[in-house]
């Protein structure tokens, strides 16, 4: 029995938790030498002599006051903490369980209750506290909007700029997946981008990176933006499925834009508007090409502005451009989108009519004509400026398989029209030529 006690009394005092008995007003009536040694005093100092709150970190003593009424009336307690203060003046976190021993009569004995220095776990938490404050400031600061997904494809973390760039806030962005069908998402082309390879979602499919995969991102305020985009796949060690994604993106915007910008002036004429002389080659012979391969009609007009070196040098070179733009203006208002209406030379204009047969071409070429013989340009110092237009007008047929061949038969009909006394219309077909109208 002495052995068993001793043995006993061995284990209570050098156990890994610190063990200890109040009684009915806090008083230590027991500790073993754990809770000693944490506390830095002799069983002499405490026992009978120290309250609990007596070694209770003075900011924690009103809490643990409100506890421990609550604990004797309960009966128990668990899970809570405190710092506690050692005789040095020192601290550390403590985690406290204790429970009040009745006797038969259910008349309080004494309560008893365990310690758990916690002050390591507190340590490494308050470590990775400041980890993840470094690792979101660090974040926070990239230009780049991140994001991470999950294997479910549903977002849990956001960045700042991730939320600049998307215009969303982060509740906005958080519990989203990729494919929500809010999120209007295009490859660079323009064509609908399939949700199954983005970026993001192709990463979690396949475990592999992607980079630079360019997307256009229509937003929800009605804007639109280009981003260029990096995903990584997240996968722990042993595993070959990601449990989660990281995708970056920057905001290319103004570089898209620009690039747009330039594309739209590398093809139209800066007066004008309407396509330049390159362009329309190029695109004409792609309809030219259509139109034979599924026998659709094609149709081309030449037109030029009747004595325009006259209008330049009687009113000026700012009267001769405006002269072109109100030309191009009236080809509008008569031609479809599909036809590509171009300024080949100083005061010559082509226009493709894909779809288009000879007599609806010609119908076209009057009500160009007649729409600027019609109308007038007032001039800054009084008066009107009137021009008219000669048109040649020829089809898709035969040999004639290219817009420079095209080109060529209109231009004899416009060389008829002007040697008939201009303002007119004049087709050409199979080497004839023949005016249409004045």
């Amino acid at each position: 029995m002495e052995r068993a006690l001793h043995n006993f009394e061995d284990l209570y005092n050098n156990a890994p938790v610190g063990y200890h008995s109040l009684d009915k007003d806090g008083v230590f009536v027991g500790i073993n030498d754990t809770e000693l040694s944490w506390l830095g005093y002799s069983r002499e100092e405490v026992v009978n002599r120290f309250k609990f709150s007596d070694v209770i970190a003075s900011e924690d003593v009103p809490m643990f006051q409100a506890n421990f009424a609550a604990f004797m009336e309960r009966g128990f307690v668990r899970d809570v903490e405190y710092l506690m203060r050692r005789k040095d003046g020192s601290r550390f976190a403590a985690l406290l369980n204790a429970t009040v021993v009745y006797d038969d009569s259910h008349r309080f004995l004494v309560s008893r209750g365990t310690v758990f220095d916690i002050s390591r776990r507190k340590e490494m938490e308050e470590a990775l506290r400041e980890s993840e404050v470094r690792y979101r400031s660090v974040v926070d600061a990239l230009s780049e909007g991140v994001i991470l997904m999950d294997a479910d494809g549903v977002i849990r973390a956001s960045n700042a700029s991730a939320e600049r760039i998307l215009g969303l806030t982060v509740d906005q962005i958080g519990g989203r997946v990729p494919l929500d069908p809010r999120w209007v998402v295009s490859q660079e082309d323009g064509t609908p981008f399939p949700p199954e390879e983005r970026p993001a979602v192709a990463a979690l499919r396949t475990g592999k990176s992607y980079r630079g995969v360019v997307m256009r991102v229509d937003m929800p305020d009605g804007k639109r933006r280009w981003v260029a985009v990096n995903s990584q796949p997240l996968v722990r060690n042993g595993e070959q499925k990601p449990y989660a994604v990281v995708a970056s993106f920057t905001d290319i915007t103004e570089r898209k834009l620009l690039e747009h910008e330039l594309e739209r002036q590398a093809r139209i004429d800066a007066l004008t508007g309407a396509v330049n002389r390159r362009y329309f080659m190029v695109e004409s012979d792609r309809e030219i090409a259509r139109a034979r391969r599924f026998a659709h009609p094609l149709s081309l007009l030449l037109i030029d502005v009747d004595h325009f070196k006259s209008v330049n040098d009687q009113y000026g070179h700012e009267v001769g451009d405006q002269v072109l733009v109100h030309v191009v203006r009236a080809c509008r208002q008569v031609l479809r989108d599909a036809d590509i209406l171009a300024r080949i030379g100083g005061e010559e204009f082509a226009v493709v009519l894909p779809e288009a047969d000879l007599s609806r071409a010609v119908h076209a070429a009057d009500r160009i004509r007649e729409a600027v013989a019609h109308a007038s340009l007032p001039l800054e110092e009084g008066g009107v400026c009137r021009v008219t237009l000669s048109i040649g007008v020829t089809e898709l047929r035969g040999s004639a398989a290219s817009v420079e061949k095209l080109l060529r038969l209109a231009d004899r009909g416009l060389y008829e029209a002007k040697e008939q006394g201009r303002n007119r219309v004049c087709v050409v077909q199979a080497h004839r030529a023949r005016e249409h109208q004045h």
